[in-house]
């Protein structure tokens, strides 16, 4: 028998229960519905159940009451021991699925996707591509995966290193009393105390890149993160010495099994497309070419009374150019229906036209062209700003537009006025005219003002020596018109917004949309740009590629922007060095406690990285050659047994290992329950 406390705070009753009275879950019921608590007590003397006074409190708590309830009633929680040893066995898995990776000797995986395969020794692609058939392995597996992503985003490597790492790492604080001691938010705020130490002495301790040894650098880590794929090794080298250090190189899928790579210098590009299809002059259809056109821009929607203008521009064309060649190219964000409709009239009239004078089929040479660059990102609009400086070129703004309009039908009205006087007085005889006129004020001729406003539309042009217009972009090539202090202002603006958005990487230790806009904007200013179309021989194969090209581009960018450090961890061992990175004397013993067990972490991955070639290898021989690497401050060479200044990684690279792997324990040291919240049985 059970004897229940049970005390309504509004009704202030006592109630006695025989087992075939009430039922154990109408007294809950009856409990919840008046904010009261059970308790329940095991009673051997009573042949009833009791209930009596207890403490208030919002509801029962079921899962204390009956211990054995989530076998009877199956819910969506897993419990905190349940969840950080679910959280660990999959943590070893993974670990140890990656380390056979690791290193120039680590082992290829095959990987089959859709009856097509391929072998890769990069770990984040094998990362990517392990699943389990539970939901929640799964979504364990996907907290470190995401946490590595962000590291692959910054920089491109070092994924295995960190999740091997975090693995030994968590492994040791286990083993440490001192530590197991402490509750788990004091350890996480020793660990990240640790970790700014750390990448504070690795950032300090980098090499910086110069004009003369860039090159070299770029090359050698290119070849480490592409795991010696000469092919993309040797791309990446043509393009950073064509180009130099501040080059942009952007991927895309190559058309054939071949891998090609395009330079663009002196080109600059917005995000737009052109207007309608039928623009497009190349052999296959797809794009539209334009020599030397006269390029107008619009920052609003074009609306039907537009119309008006885009005439008047191409009468201003029409008047400096003898030869009748020139289009007009003119670029908005946004047309109404009834503009919209204006184009399609003129586009039909001119090809009906051309067709009856000319007899040979082939493109149309139509006289205006029309593109649209919307506006979805802010970052959009900057670029498109950014482009009147290379054009040569003002923006059209809504007034800039009215004022042009009003000054157009003032003229339209005065040249009426003057017609009508000419008209009058040459077929009129001069008594007549006389008569006729009555002696009104002779109308002045607009000829002169008419010159005057297609001078002032004339201003609104820009030049571009060749455009490409496809369906995703407008590249204009040959930019003589630029205005070179605009640029430099503009350059200057999107320097200090790309350098805000890096301080909220650092402060957020995510990869930003911003952050990525702002570095491509300031790219584009630039003029320097690559693109590397990936090859292979099956889709899976170019989607390999890719991620690899994708990790040697972040990697080269991350090493000419915050300097080099030597390879295989040496920076990360060095800092958890007292002898070498001597802020760690001053710190709490914790931390150094903490510093020591970094050390034999990574001393482990290093190991690992041996084993991989000789499985005999001892731990002493691998401290041995890690010591001498972190004091000499150079890489072991694993192919020549020797040590080298060539093996090398970006200082970023570095810093974005340690602080991945700190976050993958953090969020198993912290971790107290998992609960999927869209179950619902």
């Amino acid at each position: 028998m059970y004897q229940l406390s049970l005390y309504s705070l509004l009704m202030n009753h006592t109630y006695l229960m025989d087992k075939g009275d009430t039922t154990m879950s109408e007294v809950y019921n009856q409990a919840e519905d008046n904010q009261i608590s059970v308790t329940v007590v095991k009673d051997t003397s009573s042949s009833f159940d009791t209930m009596e006074q207890t403490s208030s409190v919002p509801r029962p708590t079921f899962p204390q009451l009956i211990p054995d309830n989530k076998t009877k009633h199956p819910w969506n929680v897993i419990t905190e021991a349940e969840f950080k040893t679910r959280m660990q066995e999959i943590f070893e898995m993974v670990a140890s699925a990656l380390k056979s990776t690791l290193g120039p000797y680590g082992a290829s995986t095959l990987i089959e996707s859709m009856g097509t395969y391929h072998l890769t020794k990069d770990g984040f692609t094998v990362l990517k591509n392990i699943h389990f058939n539970n939901r929640t392995d799964n979504t364990i597996l996907n907290t470190i995966l995401t946490i590595s992503h962000q590291m692959v985003m910054k920089v491109g490597d070092g994924s295995t290193s960190s999740i091997i790492a975090a693995y030994n790492f968590l492994h040791r604080l286990s083993q440490s009393d001192e530590l197991k001691a402490l509750r788990p938010r004091d350890l996480k705020q020793y660990v990240n105390q640790f970790v700014d130490v750390a990448t504070q002495y690795i950032q300090s301790n980098a090499q910086q890149l110069t004009d003369e040894n860039f090159l070299d650098i770029v090359t050698n880590i290119a070849k480490v993160a592409t795991n010696d794929d000469k092919t993309y090794t040797n791309i990446i080298h043509d393009i950073y010495e064509h180009c130099g250090r501040d080059v942009t190189i952007s991927k895309a899928m190559s058309d054939t099994n071949e891998p090609s790579y395009e330079i663009k210098d002196d080109m600059f590009y917005i995000d737009a497309s052109y207007l309608d299809r039928i623009y497009c002059n190349t052999d296959n259809g797809t794009k539209v070419e334009l020599k030397q056109p006269s390029v107008v821009l619009f920052n609003f929607t074009l609306e039907n009374k537009h119309w008006d203008l885009i005439k008047i521009m191409n009468a201003a064309i029409a008047k400096s150019d003898a030869t009748g060649q020139r289009q007009l190219l003119v670029i908005a964000p946004y047309y109404d229906d009834q503009f919209l409709d204006r184009v399609k009239n003129d586009i039909n009239r001119f090809r009906a036209w051309y067709q009856q004078q000319q007899q040979q089929a082939g493109a149309i040479p139509f006289p205006m062209i029309f593109g649209k660059a919307p506006f979805f990102k802010a970052i959009q609009r900057d670029i498109y700003d950014d482009a009147s400086a290379f054009l040569g070129n003002t923006i059209i703004n809504p007034m800039d537009a009215d004022h042009l309009l009003e000054t157009l039908n003032t003229l339209n009205a005065q040249q009426v006025q003057w017609n009508e006087y000419e008209q009058a007085k040459e077929t009129m005889q001069p008594e007549a005219f006389e008569q006729f006129w009555n002696n009104r004020p002779v109308p002045e001729n607009p000829e002169e003002k008419v010159n005057e406003l297609l001078e002032e539309v004339a201003k609104r042009f820009g030049t571009s020596e060749q455009v490409l217009m496809t369906n995703k972009t407008i590249e204009f090539t040959g930019l003589t018109n630029r205005d070179a202090n605009m640029i430099k202002l503009r350059t200057d603006i999107a320097r200090g917004d790309m350098e805000k958005e890096l301080a909220e990487v650092e402060n957020l230790r995510y990869i930003s949309k911003d952050f990525i806009a702002a570095k491509e904007r300031l790219s584009r200013l630039a003029l320097k740009s690559a693109t590397i179309r990936v090859g292979g021989n099956s889709e899976l194969e170019k989607k390999m590629n890719d991620d690899a090209l994708d990790d040697a581009i972040k990697a080269c960018d991350s090493a000419l922007r915050y300097g080099i450090n030597p390879g295989c961890n040496t920076a990360i061992i060095q800092a958890c060095m007292p002898e070498l990175n001597t802020r760690l004397s001053e710190q709490d013993p914790i931390i150094q406690t903490i510093a020591d067990i970094a050390y034999e972490s990574f001393l482990d991955v290093v190991q690992t990285i041996h084993k991989n070639k000789d499985p005999k290898v001892t731990r002493e021989s691998v401290a041995y050659i890690v010591e001498n690497s972190a004091m000499d401050n150079r890489c072991y060479d694993l192919v020549s047994e020797s040590f080298s200044t060539d093996i090398i990684n970006s200082c970023r690279t570095d810093i974005e290992i340690l602080r991945s792997a700190i976050a993958i324990i953090g969020v198993i040291i912290s971790s107290n329950q998992y609960l999927a919240a869209d179950i619902k049985n």
